[in-house]
């Protein structure tokens, strides 16, 4: 019996990072990094330079027990870079639009665009960091907000704006 949760606790601790999951105020919100354009080349036979465009695929769907009106998704990406000492932060914001959802409906959505660069060889890899935060607006009101780490608005507001929200 031991035996059992122990495989299950080994399991969770390996899946549960790649992807958050967040239930606010009747919205359930889960998040998973996705690769959108990959450009990675490879310069000798065992090493590979990484040069990567990823966002964030949302799934945003209705729990509670009345509709939602349309809405709109604010997201922030926050890319630590690899190769700078001290820490090198580059923030990508936008808006997203979220259509209105009735009960029990979900809506999915690609958002943001980061570049991700780095390489790896046979015995180390070393690549930039994305970490993110995302807020469920409908009308003025946060409907859900998730973090993928505590401290993004303190590290965010230090970070290079990129895109075209950098102004």
């Amino acid at each position: 019996m031991q035996r059992h949760w122990l495989v299950w606790a080994i399991a969770f601790a390996f899946v549960s990072p790649l992807f958050a999951q967040v239930e606010q105020n009747g919205i359930q919100v889960t998040i998973t990094k996705k690769t959108t354009a990959r450009n990675d080349t490879r310069t000798y036979y065992n090493e590979q330079r990484i040069n990567r465009t990823m966002g964030l695929h949302v799934v945003v769907k209705n729990v509670s027990m009345k509709p939602f009106p349309a809405g709109e998704i604010n997201y922030s990406l926050l890319v630590l870079k690899y190769n700078y000492s001290p820490s090198s932060y580059e923030l990508y914001s936008g808006t997203q639009p979220l259509p209105a959802l009735k009960v029990g409906e979900s809506a999915e959505v690609l958002i943001g665009s980061a570049q991700i660069s780095g390489w790896a060889d046979i015995g180390e890899r070393r690549k930039d960091k994305l970490d993110y935060k995302v807020v469920v607006k409908h009308g003025t009101t946060e409907t859900a907000v998730v973090k993928s780490i505590d401290g993004f608005d303190a590290i965010a507001a230090n970070a290079q704006k990129i895109g075209p929200d950098s102004h």
